[in-house]
């Protein structure tokens, strides 16, 4: 167990918190919060900050009967039998046996949901952005001195890569697996940042917004824009930037052209949503005026309720369908999480919802009959 001296900014009665970092047998680093108190408090159940650790770990110096007999369990460690997979309760006597804390640690961590798999080393990782300091120069040979490089380069940035500077190497070795999928990840945003730093926000831009784009490839219509982006994308990597500079200028200016036509063709497809989310409202609207009847039927009703799950959802479908903007968000290349060629998932749900609304009333009136 490795604790860090900075204690936790959380305050816990009668009690004191730090962060501590373990290291499992995968090489993956996961952090503790760390609490030592005479008693037990029921803030020690509360939900966890998953950017800042995975696990808690609370030594007591008076140890409840309850808590005891559920404080080794791998399913729960906590009061009254609320689960807490992520929580273990020990006597204060167990901070003088480190196998015992160690053993707890990596029990709360394998059921914790922060849990991480096996993953490249947080050393790979330093290495891969430490060598996205070099194109497009030759590789930069790693050394003692990579770690200073790299925090060097990353102070006042913002987001996980500025945060790598203000944290202790321990912590910045969790840091990076939780920020980023694969090392090649971290070399990437290093590598934008380089761009931006070299006057290529605007480039950035642009390449985020090919990436972000869903362009359906067995749409025929929009087939072809499918294929382009991503013939595009293969050759605006950031290290292309430093290392085909023509090529990558000439691919720009291609996704530039890209980004018009794909903008015009979102255009007419959002206007065709819009056009069926109406078109729905209408066709619907028998049965939403039979909304308040059905509840009154149901209320009065001796039978088994009908159609409320129907009426719950034609509700949320057509909520859904009045919030969709009425025009499109022009910097992104989608509106209200939809994608070229896809229809809201909500125009099928008002129709299906509806034809069960109308179906419920029908059952209730030949109750009535």
């Amino acid at each position: 167990m490795k604790p860090t001296a900075r204690p936790r900014h959380r305050a816990w009665p009668d009690a004191a918190a730090e962060v501590a970092y373990f290291r499992d047998s995968a090489d993956t680093w996961f952090a503790a919060e760390v609490v030592r108190s005479s008693r037990w408090h029921e803030r020690l159940l509360e939900p966890l900050d998953p950017g800042e650790v995975d696990i808690r770990i609370a030594f007591l110096d008076d140890m409840p009967e309850l808590t005891r007999s559920v404080a080794r369990s791998a399913s729960t460690a906590c009061a009254v039998g609320v689960a807490r997979p992520w929580l273990r309760v020990l006597p204060a006597s167990a901070e003088r046996e480190p196998r015992l804390v160690v053993e707890a640690a990596l029990d709360a961590w394998e059921h914790s949901d922060s849990f991480r798999g096996p993953g490249a080393s947080a050393e790979a990782y330093l290495l891969a952005a430490y060598q996205a300091l070099c194109p497009p120069h030759p590789p930069c040979e790693a050394g003692p001195g990579m770690r200073d490089t790299l925090v060097e380069f990353l102070e006042g940035r913002t987001g996980p890569l500025g945060r790598l500077t203000e944290l202790a190497p321990d912590a910045v070795n969790r840091l990076v697996r939780i920020s980023w999928p694969t090392p090649e990840d971290f070399a990437d945003a290093v590598l934008r940042e380089r761009i931006g730093d070299d006057g290529g926000r605007g480039v950035l831009e642009l390449v985020g917004y090919l990436e972000a784009a869903e362009v359906p490839r067995d749409v025929e219509a929009y087939a072809g824009l499918a294929m382009e982006r991503e013939h595009l994308l293969t050759r605006l990597p950031p290290i292309a930037y430093f290392t085909q500079p023509a090529d990558y200028d000439r691919a720009a200016a291609l996704a530039l052209d890209w980004r018009e036509r794909y903008a015009r063709a979102y255009q007419a497809h959002y206007r065709a949503v819009l056009e069926a989310a109406r078109e729905v409202v209408v066709d619907t609207a028998p049965a939403t005026r039979l909304l308040a009847e059905l509840e009154a039927m149901n209320l009065t009703s001796t039978g088994t309720p009908v159609g409320l799950d129907a009426a719950r959802r034609l509700r949320g479908a057509l909520d859904d369908l009045a919030r969709l903007p009425e025009g499109v968000d022009a910097p992104s290349p989608q509106t209200a999480g939809l994608a070229l060629g896809r229809m809201p998932y909500a125009i099928a749900e008002a129709r299906l919802s509806a034809a069960a609304v109308l179906a419920a009333v029908e059952v209730h009136r030949r109750r009535l009959a």
